[in-house]
């Protein structure tokens, strides 16, 4: 008996997957793509927004700080503490969900070929 080929990814209990169930995972794949681009907008927003807080308080800090330009960074670093925090949250959820989307779409690409391949095979 031959062996198995190495590495299929798409098998179901030993049977290949059909047409439609491939052309099913690409809707569902789509769908899921619009979901997580609306979702990344909606991230970015959050990212703009507190960058611009960010600046605005860090700015206003240092200028009210006295002493040394290293002592009005260090005084503006410190008032600034959960700004900066939540900026650099929303930054990471920004990285984290385009990594969602460029997932999502190599998932698609491969789907598209597995289609592809299906069709010329029926």
């Amino acid at each position: 008996m031959a062996e198995e080929p190495q590495g299929r990814v798409y098998n179901r209990n030993g049977k290949p997957l059909s047409q439609v169930e491939v052309e099913t995972m690409i809707g569902n794949d789509i769908e899921l793509l619009e979901k997580a681009t609306n979702a990344y907008e909606a991230a970015l927003e959050r990212e703009a927004h507190t960058v611009a807080r960010y600046k605005r308080d860090y700015a206003s800090a240092f200028l009210n700080a006295a002493g040394a330009k290293y002592i009005k960074e260090a005084t503006a670093d410190l008032e600034c503490d959960t700004q900066l925090t939540e900026r650099l949250v929303v930054e990471a959820e920004v990285k984290a969900l385009r990594e969602h989307l460029w997932t999502i779409r190599t998932r698609l690409e491969g789907l598209r070929s597995l289609n592809a391949n299906i069709r010329v095979q029926v």
